[in-house]
């Protein structure tokens, strides 16, 4: 028997070996026919990459990117061909950064946010497998990314050419820059990151646990630098008078930012009208904007029947805890080292980046975000295969990242839940984003008491 077990454990890992060959064949079929998608993928009459583009363009004119009513001021040669821009909520440091590509021809841009953005993002999921999960055998890697060229979250980003791709690729890039101190490439990158501030807990996070203090007060103050010198170009009162308007309105009944799932679903509702939910469908309002399931604890709630005021309560109260177990778990590791190692970190930026996912406001294409949940769970399932947590992770990030956030499942789960009355069953997404947000909890808080008994046993000895 022994001598069997030792045969086995001889045996080359899946991964290496001759096996090796098929992985890098299936990923690489895997890429090549998402870039086939990407090729053909074109909007006929909107995306979300219009509201970008003719921000770009309306700060080069001198326009606040918020007035909600821009497209009729200036044509767009072969631009977007929406009637009006859709309220714009990033920071005005976006609309500046745009505004050089908005000189090129709108189809040459198209081509670049494609291709450009997309590809940045499968080379940073790559890297990022690479440095934080050596022991994953580089052919299981490889296939990884394939595999994860065809999630549905990934096509769900390029079939609304959401900026959330380019988002998550920054800050997948931003660790891997931060882990090979490269200190002015994590600057730039942070400052990008910054344009969509729901996404900067992972930023500020890194780097407080690195104790890189200086770097995270310099990316701060560029950032509000140049967000202010932006404000110079459109007029800093106006802009500022705008922005505020277009907050103001983000949150108004009826719109899907609401965490009630009566509002997101009137248009269903209204198309089936047998359904039992059908009597509480909101009246004298314009129906809410359906655009499928959120994944905030603010939505979650919804599902329960909790009215908008308390749910913000509940998510705010979520929101602390959370900031209060990283403010913890800092404490803890501030002296003794732990967390240093590129594994560790690797837990650490998919934990903030699940986190950011389900505290704050984001719709299902953002969870393109979780997908370093994906790669860290099956690194920590390379060191122990019987790990519950891990498979637990792993499994939920794959349900949401790969399959929930597919759109035409998604539709017709809906729909299902709609005519059978199942209010608590539409925000399922949600759940499951919590799920992956506590295992990823989980699997960081694990990794920082192993490391610190591991320090405590090595100090000893010495």
């Amino acid at each position: 028997m022994n001598e069997l077990g030792k045969r086995i454990n001889e045996r080359p890992r899946f991964g290496t070996g001759r096996s090796a060959y098929l992985l890098y064949l299936v990923g690489a079929l895997s890429i090549l026919l998402f870039f086939r998608q990407v090729a053909q993928t074109y909007w006929a009459s909107y995306s979300d990459f219009d509201q970008l583009f003719v921000a770009g363009v309306a700060w080069r004119k001198g326009l606040s990117p918020y007035n909600g009513h821009l497209l009729p001021y200036f044509a767009v040669p072969d631009g977007p061909t929406n009637e009006m821009l859709h309220t714009y909520y990033y920071a005005p440091l976006c609309a500046m950064l745009v505004a050089p590509f908005t000189l090129l021809s709108y189809p040459t841009v198209i081509a670049l946010w494609k291709f450009g953005v997309f590809g940045l993002l499968l080379l940073a999921c790559w890297r990022f497998v690479r440095l934080t999960c050596p022991e994953i055998p580089a052919a299981v890697s490889f296939l990884m990314v394939g595999i994860t060229a065809l999630s549905g979250s990934l096509r769900w980003n390029l079939v609304q050419f959401q900026p959330t791709a380019l988002i998550v690729a920054a800050l997948i890039w931003f660790v891997c820059a931060v882990l090979e101190d490269r200190f002015w490439l994590s600057i730039a990158l942070g400052v990008l990151i910054s344009t969509k501030m729901t996404y900067f807990l992972p930023v500020a996070g890194l780097l407080l646990f690195r104790h890189q203090y200086k770097q995270l007060a310099l990316m701060m103050l560029l950032i509000g630098g140049l967000n202010g010198l932006s404000l110079v170009q459109t007029g800093p009162l106006t802009t500022i008078e705008t922005y505020r308007e277009a907050v103001r309105t983000f949150e108004e009944p009826g719109k899907m930012t609401r965490p009630d799932a009566l509002d997101s679903l009137t248009p269903l509702l209204a198309a089936y009208p047998q359904s039992p939910l059908a009597k509480y469908a909101p009246k004298d309002r314009e129906p809410g904007h359906w655009a499928g399931e959120q994944l905030h604890l603010r939505f979650i709630l919804s599902g329960f029947g909790v009215a908008y005021d308390t749910a913000k309560v509940i998510g705010g109260i979520f929101t602390l805890g959370v900031l209060l177990f990283f403010a913890v778990l800092w404490r803890r590791t501030r002296s003794t080292g732990a967390l240093r190692d590129p594994a560790s970190q690797g837990v650490l930026f998919a934990a903030m980046m699940s986190s950011s996912v389900v505290m704050v406001y984001h719709q299902r294409y953002d969870a393109i975000a979780l997908l370093p949940c994906t790669f860290v769970a099956m690194g920590a399932l390379y060191r122990r295969r019987n790990d519950l947590l891990a498979w637990t992770t792993l499994m939920s990030t794959l349900a949401l990242s790969y399959v929930l956030a597919a759109r035409m499942l998604n539709w017709w789960y809906v729909q299902v839940a709609v005519q059978r009355g199942w209010l608590i069953a539409v925000p399922l997404c949600g759940y499951v984003a919590v799920i992956v947000c506590v295992g990823s909890l989980g699997l960081l808080w694990r990794q920082a008491n192993a490391q610190e008994n591991a320090l405590v046993v090595d100090t000893a000895h010495t």
